[in-house]
């Protein structure tokens, strides 16, 4: 896998996009191997940093949180933010209407 880099998208958006090759032969058993592609998304929206993570597999999802997690202690090291980004959840929401409206 080549090494990520942050590519802006414009309007204040940046991603990274991933792709991990797995060995796996339960799954395609003729070259034993499959690929999984994630993405990591930073939004600056009025003063506020947004990040998604996209992903296909476990792996992907392991390696853009560890992104996620550098990226957070670098922001914080340079005092571009002052929280620690935080994991949005379903159960953080009382109800659908919420959720949706989120």
């Amino acid at each position: 896998m080549q090494e990520p880099k942050l590519v802006s998208k414009g309007d204040n958006r940046y991603e990274i996009e991933i792709n991990i090759e797995r060995q796996n032969t339960t799954k395609d058993l003729i070259s034993g191997r499959t690929q999984h592609e994630g993405r990591l998304t930073v939004l600056l929206d009025k003063g506020k940093v947004n990040v998604k993570i996209e992903y296909t597999s476990t792996e992907t999802k392991k390696y853009l949180e560890d992104v996620a997690a550098d990226l957070n202690d670098k922001l914080k090291g340079a005092g571009c933010i002052r929280e620690d980004l935080r994991s949005i959840k379903f159960k953080d929401f009382p109800s659908n209407k919420d959720r949706v409206e989120f």
